[in-house]
């Protein structure tokens, strides 16, 4: 066939045979999408849904730095640690946000608080 280069293709075959099997190894948890979602909310609280508008931003960055608590064990495949420090993050929310966000960011957390117990 013109243009087919049959050394180019094995090496292509190649390179993605071995990307395929990397991604085979991940933990499906640390690839799990669940967590973009909750960082994504946590990042993107608005002022009022947190109780002190006046802290809104710290109380963000704690949320945030909790979060990447959690998933630094996860990927570090300690799955206790991550859910104390999931349960921490659950607590910090339950009592710095109020109405819709609290509940939105709960549930968020109890999913992945229940994938891994």
């Amino acid at each position: 066939m013109h243009g087919f280069d049959p050394e180019y293709f094995v090496q292509q075959v190649a390179g993605l045979s071995q990307l395929v099997g990397e991604l085979m190894l991940v933990k499906p948890l640390v690839i799990d999408l669940g967590w973009g979602k909750l960082k994504s909310a946590l990042v993107k609280l608005p002022d009022s849904a947190l109780a002190t508008h006046a802290e809104a931003s710290e109380s963000r960055k704690k949320f945030v730095e909790q979060y990447a608590h959690a998933f630094r064990n996860v990927v570090a495949g300690n799955s206790a640690k991550a859910l104390e420090a999931l349960k921490g993050l659950s607590a910090s929310v339950g009592s710095a946000l109020v109405g819709e966000m609290q509940s939105g960011v709960k549930e968020l957390l109890d999913s992945q608080m229940g994938k891994l117990g």
